[in-house]
């Protein structure tokens, strides 16, 4: 049993593979939960891949049965995110990778060049390149728009 969670653990602080790429994920502690099949990474967590760099307090990665991939990416706790040239904020954050949906919720701020935009929700589909934007009663969402001329 001890060599199992000794292969975990080496699997995860080496590379963990999210469909075809990689993600390296830095942080103070790791709890393994075995029966849930999720990697729970606690303070000061930094995971970098291709396109996304991610910063948050705690980052949970959930594993398929075969735990051979990636289902899905959940971080909490002033989640920063930068993919391209777009920066977000936001109180917690949940990627998919199969279908490559991102979803912001609280206090979700986005930067993308001089654009910005302050909303409750974003669920961004980065393989289709659309958007859902959405505010709520209290916290309408905000945009400023500038028009390269």
């Amino acid at each position: 049993m001890l060599k199992k969670y000794i292969f975990i653990i080496i699997f995860l602080f080496l590379k963990i593979h999210v469909s075809a790429n990689e993600i390296n994920i830095v942080s103070d502690r790791l709890e393994i939960d075995d029966n849930a099949n999720e990697s729970i990474f606690i303070g000061n967590v930094y995971a970098e891949e291709d396109t996304f760099k991610i910063w948050s307090g705690k980052m949970v990665v959930k594993f398929n049965k075969n735990r051979d991939q990636i289902d899905e990416i959940e971080s909490f706790e002033d989640v920063k995110i930068d993919h391209n040239d777009m920066t977000t904020n936001s109180d917690h954050a949940l990627y998919l990778p199969s279908s490559q949906i991102l979803k912001l919720k609280g206090n979700v701020h986005v930067t993308q060049g001089r654009n910005k935009i302050k909303c409750e929700e974003l669920i961004l589909d980065i393989k289709n390149s659309t958007s859902i934007i959405k505010g709520n009663s209290e916290n309408r969402l905000e945009a400023t728009i500038i028009s390269e001329e």
